[in-house]
């Protein structure tokens, strides 16, 4: 990577040593010792002139604490890498970025804990002036993430402002609905919000009346889920042309896909990968997948699967996933266990009084 020229970051002190010019883009690598606030880095880039594509890496050491108010609206960070930080501030909600001119297309966040007080992190989607965040991204990862829920005492107060009450269990639940915005992510081909640490998924991006008209792949593999997620049992209203769906490495035993709700028809189907979670029995639904309007291809492999009559459905439709989706690899693999503890190719299996 080349050193940026003086001319670039002419209007940026201090940045030039972190910077540098690489296949027509700045890259600008920060490594965090102690602290670093996102907002003083995204004031200075958006000095720069010009449309130059800006990738901004920022790394954490041991201790590293970082600044991080949602939404990370940019003039000029095109791509914006989070790596090993302790984050504060997310769901503080930075207001002041509403009206600004988004250019981030990629958002990855990994290997972090984010710290957020419960009145914020409860109260950001019921705001009066939510901001639908970045609507320009097109890929979205969230992954290896943990979560540090903070209530402090002077919160309690304004919890109840915010119409969020308190029962005797300490459980916090809202108590009005959150915005009813429309928010489209048009461009949003990719979403992965896998490995959380303690099995916290948060999503940041509102599901209820947005539209994700182009998300392809979505990962919420190994992040400890016992059911099904609810905003995948109608996925076809939401993500309309979803084409992977990770849950593997879970602790799923089922799934609860909905009647479908759309008349459209296409011949790709959902691949669905359940690879390694509890499954010892196939679920009924499975069988009547393929007949729906847009077919769903579930891979049930490295599941505890006990042979029996269930199998024996999964068989026929697994004869039949193979012989339309001839592209889809290694279904043909799938095995139970016998009652002699050997495992068996579901493909060859044969099982009496069925």
């Amino acid at each position: 990577m080349q050193a940026a020229s003086a001319s670039v970051f002419s209007n940026l002190p201090g940045l030039d040593r972190f910077c540098g010019l690489s296949d027509k883009a700045i890259q600008c690598n920060i490594p965090v010792v102690n602290f670093l606030d996102f907002r003083d880095i995204r004031k200075l880039l958006s000095d720069l002139s010009g449309t130059s594509i800006v990738i901004l890496n920022i790394t954490c050491g041991n201790v590293g604490q970082l600044r991080l108010p949602w939404p990370m609206k940019s003039r000029n960070i095109n791509e914006l890498w989070v790596d090993g930080c302790h984050v504060h501030g997310f769901h503080e909600f930075d207001s002041s970025m509403s009206d600004i001119p988004d250019r981030m297309v990629k958002l990855k966040l990994e290997n972090s804990i984010i710290e957020s007080s419960v009145f914020d992190t409860l109260s950001i989607f019921s705001k009066e002036s939510f901001d639908c965040g970045q609507q320009t991204l097109s890929s979205l990862v969230m992954r290896n993430i943990s979560y540090e829920l903070v209530l402090e005492p002077k919160d309690v107060t304004g919890l109840e402002s915010k119409g969020v009450i308190m029962d005797a269990g300490d459980v916090l639940l809202p108590n009005k609905e959150p915005s009813t915005k429309m928010c489209n992510y048009n461009d949003l081909e990719k979403i992965d919000i896998s490995n959380s640490i303690d099995g916290m998924t948060y999503f940041i991006l509102p599901l209820e009346n947005s539209e994700f008209p182009k998300l392809t792949h979505f990962n919420m593999s190994n992040n400890s889920l016992i059911s099904f997620p609810d905003l995948m049992k109608n996925w076809e209203v939401t993500f309309p042309n979803l084409e992977n769906l990770d849950l593997s490495a879970n602790e799923l035993d089922n799934i609860d896909f909905s009647s479908s709700t759309t008349a459209s028809k296409r011949h790709k189907p959902l691949v669905v990968n359940l690879r390694n979670n509890l499954f010892v029995n196939v679920p009924p639904i499975v069988s009547q997948l393929l007949q729906r309007p847009v077919p769903i291809l579930v891979d049930m492999r490295d599941n505890p699967l006990i042979c029996g009559c269930d199998t024996l459905l999964y068989k026929t439709y697994l004869k039949r996933a193979i012989q339309t989706y001839p592209s889809i690899e290694n279904l043909q693999d799938t095995t139970c266990l016998q009652k002699s503890r050997e495992k068996a190719k579901i493909l060859e299996l044969e099982v009496d009084n069925c």
